[in-house]
């Protein structure tokens, strides 16, 4: 005698679906297979602290010669800044910075050489645009430093 044939439950507790009646969200679900847990992820060695930039190496310069000058040390403070601009990057800050060391030095002609400099690197540059005002002011040159003035008091608008 044959055997009627068993009939097979679905595995999950969700009826099985009518005959003429699209299947559940449910029941699609549990139709899918289901996905095998994710790889493990392994992380990347730390990246190595970046090079520091030439800008920041400048400003550690800038800052020391700025700490010598504080701290009246004139010439290791124009030999910080006197290195910088002939092997560094010559900067209009490095420049200006010279300037005020040198004519903090008594060394006036050198302290415009200077400036002269860093206006070129950067017109707008105000401190250099003020000190060689009050340079100019200091030799007589009352126009000149009436045309500096009026440079550096665009230059700070300007930033604002």
């Amino acid at each position: 005698p044959a055997r009627p044939a068993a009939a097979t439950r679905p595995s999950s507790p969700t009826p099985p679906t009518s005959p003429g009646r699209p299947p559940s969200t449910r029941e699609r679900a549990a139709a899918v297979p289901s996905t095998p847990p994710p790889a493990p992820v392994t992380l990347a060695a730390p990246a190595a602290p970046a090079a520091p930039t030439a800008l920041s190496r400048e400003a550690g310069v800038l800052r020391t010669a700025r700490d010598l000058a504080d701290a009246g040390r004139l010439d290791e403070a124009c030999a910080v800044l006197d290195d910088e601009v002939v092997r560094g990057r010559p900067s209009a800050d490095a420049y200006h910075l010279l300037a005020v060391v040198r004519r903090a030095s008594g060394q006036a002609r050198e302290a415009d050489a200077a400036l002269a400099r860093a206006l070129y690197l950067d017109p707008t540059h105000a401190g250099a645009l003020l000190l060689a005002a009050v340079s100019a002011e200091g030799r007589g040159e009352r126009t000149t430093a009436a045309r500096l003035h009026a440079r550096a008091r665009a230059a700070v608008q300007g930033k604002e």
